[in-house]
């Protein structure tokens, strides 16, 4: 589930029993291990009420780092849930090349996202922000649908495209 922190909120899934009993180390409460109620994946869904209460005790006095760090020493898989501006501007994404800051046209400097498709001889193409609403009307309108440029020119002058 999505556990609250003082920043936030992180991930956790704990879906093998030895995972949580790990789990269950790190937020402080060994003394839980074996309680039947939790035992098994099963009886955790069962009880998954309690199950968010009780992380959610641990991960709520936290912020999201903290608690990743915690989590991810004792092998718990985890992950930060990053917000669109964390996102955007994670050097990491961005050294990847995951992510490349584009100038608009229109609305300025942009992040956009990159394929992650990588060919090893291949470069990636460069992105193309969208232009002005309408610029490649005359080749949609011609080109594919077949509108001769006559007819193209007098619908666009009586406003209609």
């Amino acid at each position: 589930n999505a556990y609250p922190t003082i920043d936030g909120f992180i991930t956790v899934l704990c879906a093998s029993d030895a995972k949580w009993d790990d789990l269950l180390d790190v937020i402080g409460r060994g003394d839980m291990k074996g309680d039947v109620r939790y035992s098994t994946l099963k009886e955790r869904v069962a009880h998954i009420d309690e199950v968010d209460e009780l992380v959610s005790g641990f991960t709520s006095g936290l912020s999201k780092q903290e608690a990743f760090s915690r989590l991810m020493s004792a092998g718990i898989t985890c992950a930060p849930v990053r917000d669109l501006d964390e996102v955007v501007n994670d050097v990491h994404m961005r050294e990847r090349g995951a992510l490349e800051l584009v100038h608009h046209p229109i609305y300025g400097d942009m992040v956009l996202p990159r394929s992650p498709l990588r060919f090893s001889e291949t470069p990636l193409p460069a992105i193309e922000p969208s232009g002005d609403v309408g610029r490649d009307n005359e080749a949609i309108y011609c080109d594919w649908l077949g509108l001769s440029r006559t007819e193209f020119a007098r619908l666009a002058s009586d406003g209609v495209i």
